[in-house]
């Protein structure tokens, strides 16, 4: 008889935790006055380790990638340079 209300006691709790998150995000999106969609899906559980990612991108994306973020870079310097 203690298992079964052990049990209920867990759902309980898990049921209240639930509730209390989407009361949370109901606030936040109350107060950003907008729907976040991606807060109301569930998580991702993407278990893939970073090597993973890597492989699926190819060896060339990963270059344009880095050269990309080095011409951004050279841009914000720039233009911070002509703030000084």
């Amino acid at each position: 008889m203690s298992a079964v209300k052990n049990f209920n006691v867990v759902r309980w709790e898990e049921k209240s935790k639930t509730n209390r998150i989407e009361k949370i995000k109901e606030k936040l999106n109350k107060f950003l006055d907008n729907e976040i969609p991606y807060l109301k899906q569930p998580p991702n559980n993407d278990k893939k380790t970073n090597e993973d990612h890597l492989k699926s991108i190819s060896e060339e994306t990963l270059e344009e990638r880095i050269q990309n973020i080095l011409k951004n870079i050279e841009q914000i310097e720039m233009k911070l340079d002509k703030l000084k």
